[in-house]
């Protein structure tokens, strides 16, 4: 069976300010340089990203594509990198057509609730069975391996 999609009023029921959170986000964009450059980090903002035009297309439909780009994005990034946090994957068909959306509640609920590691994937010690585990030594702790720019043997 598969799992309800969180609501949007469950899901940014803490969640601050439209205002404030465009300025965090402004913050966090611009301190993205050097070894603060990694695909955890990287995250981070996609999912704020995607969470704070989801809920300002809450607000204003005008918003609804943009919002719906950005959460495509949020799940292209874990498909690709992991990082993902709760209970269903970015590629489960609960998100297929059009409801891309419902990833980024789920993410950003599980986000402000306090969850780093993937649900039900790792162990939690350095030999975990996921690169997406904050505790593991994966992908998460090689920026080379992120972006080719950053490559030493170039």
């Amino acid at each position: 069976m598969p799992n309800r999609p969180t609501p949007p009023d469950t899901a940014y029921a803490d969640a601050p300010a439209l205002e404030r959170e465009k300025d965090a986000l402004v913050t966090l964009s611009a301190s993205l340089t050097g070894s603060r450059r990694t695909a955890r980090e990287l995250r981070h903002l996609v999912l704020r990203k995607a969470a704070f035009l989801d809920r300002a297309a809450l607000a204003d439909d005008r918003a609804a594509q943009l919002a719906d780009t950005a959460a495509f994005e949020l799940r292209t990034h874990d498909r690709a990198f992991g990082g993902r946090i709760g209970r269903t994957p970015p590629h489960a068909i609960e998100y297929a057509d059009g409801r891309s959306r419902d990833y980024v509640r789920q993410e950003y609920s599980e986000w402000r609730s306090g969850r780093i590691v993937p649900h039900d994937q790792c162990n939690h010690n350095d030999s975990c069975p996921t690169t997406e585990c904050a505790y593991g030594e994966g992908y998460w702790d090689r920026p080379e391996a992120q972006d080719p720019e950053l490559r030493s043997d170039r």
